[in-house]
């Protein structure tokens, strides 16, 4: 049985929101999540305190937000987020190559790229960010 494209790309982009809501679910840290956490907990409340920070101003601005509207959720509310972000540059990489590689390539390139990302961050971080700027920018 053979599904059409569109059909296919929304199965895989579903997968890779699952795989980032699931992973954040079950809390694997290999980094120190905490210190962009930190930032955006602060990011209104008292800004002079992560001046080190500012050099990602716009995660920062970004996971600020994010902390009023869903703060209350802790750091699950980040991993949706960084699921969110993912889950977006990955439909727009797929708009940018949809007419130069099939579904399947594209679906083979983006797991190869969920077990090198970002060497095991799974909250929002300015990397995700810059991918969807970046890749937003190219289309």
């Amino acid at each position: 049985m053979r599904i059409s494209p569109k059909k296919e790309i929304r199965l895989w982009l579903t997968l890779c929101f699952c795989v980032y809501v699931l992973l954040g679910i079950q809390g694997l840290d290999m980094t120190d999540e905490g210190w962009v956490l930190t930032g955006y907990q602060q990011f209104f409340k008292a800004p002079e305190s992560i001046s080190y920070l500012f050099l990602y101003y716009n995660a920062l601005l970004v996971g600020g937000v994010w902390e009023v509207l869903f703060g209350d959720f802790g750091i699950i509310a980040f991993r949706v987020l960084a699921a969110l972000c993912v889950t977006a540059t990955a439909a727009v990489a797929y708009r940018l190559l949809r007419r130069r590689m099939s579904v399947t390539v594209f679906a083979l390139g983006l797991i190869a790229v969920f077990f090198c990302n970002n060497y095991g961050i799974i909250v929002f971080n300015h990397n995700y960010l810059s991918a969807l700027l970046t890749t937003l920018s190219v289309w």
